[in-house]
Parts: structure tokens; sequence; C-alpha cells
């Protein structure tokens, strides 16, 4: 997923990047450079495919789809 689809997905459930922060207990600059793929955390890279409601494999193919490839 791109950046501003993983933003509009959600702003659509009502979750914000500082209350992902706030559960990650990093800041907001770190969850917006994880969502522009400025910056690599499996921690955030989960927690905001979670809060989606999406497999991260699909919100962030760019790093788990080769995963997934592998192990197959």
């Amino acid at each position: 997923m791109d950046p501003l689809t993983i933003q509009f997905e959600l702003r659509k459930r009502h979750v914000t990047q500082a209350a992902i922060a706030r559960e990650a207990s990093v800041t907001e600059i770190a969850v917006s450079r994880v969502i522009s793929r400025k910056m690599r955390s499996d921690n955030l890279q989960r927690l905001v495919a979670d809060k989606i409601g999406k497999p991260v494999e699909v919100v962030f193919p760019d790093r788990y789809a080769q995963a997934s490839e592998v192990k197959s």
C-alpha cells in the first residue's frame, strides 16, 4: 500500500498517528517515517497493519512479501 492509502485507511478507522505513537512509545515522526517508508521498524509496521486490519505483507509488501516468498 502506498503512504496515502495507509493514511486514508487509518483515518477511516479513526486511528491517528499520534495514537499509534503513544501505543508504541515512540514519536509521531517515527510513525510518519515508517508509513512513508523513510524508516523501517518491524514493531511499527506490524502495529500500523494491525490498526488497518490487513496483513503486514499487504500493507508493507516491499519489506514483507520477500520474506513470505522465501518461506514458500
